[in-house]
């Protein structure tokens, strides 16, 4: 049984292609006030760059803010995550 795992684990490493493990830094995030903080600048910094912005996207940021400032950091997570998504929606793709 413990053959098969190796087995498995070989297969899964062959089957990564060739720089793609190592290409981008992996970001560890955590459910803290600082990373709510950090979503809220990055919505605060979209909505400025955008010429309109969607109301919805407002209000969710407005509501991550305030549920992170009550101490509810992972639905305030949830909510600017959202907003943040609505706002880049009209940027243009990243390379």
């Amino acid at each position: 049984m413990r053959r098969l795992g190796v087995l498995w684990a070989a297969v899964l490493a062959a089957w990564v292609p060739a720089g793609a493990a190592g290409s981008e830094v992996p970001r560890v995030i955590t459910h803290t006030r600082d990373y709510c903080e950090a979503l809220s600048a990055r919505a605060g910094e979209l909505r400025q760059a955008r010429g309109s912005t969607p109301a919805e996207a407002v209000l969710l940021a407005a509501e991550g803010d305030r549920l992170c400032a009550q101490g509810q950091i992972r639905p305030g997570i949830m909510r600017l995550r959202r907003a943040i998504m609505l706002l880049r929606e009209g940027e243009a793709p990243q390379r």
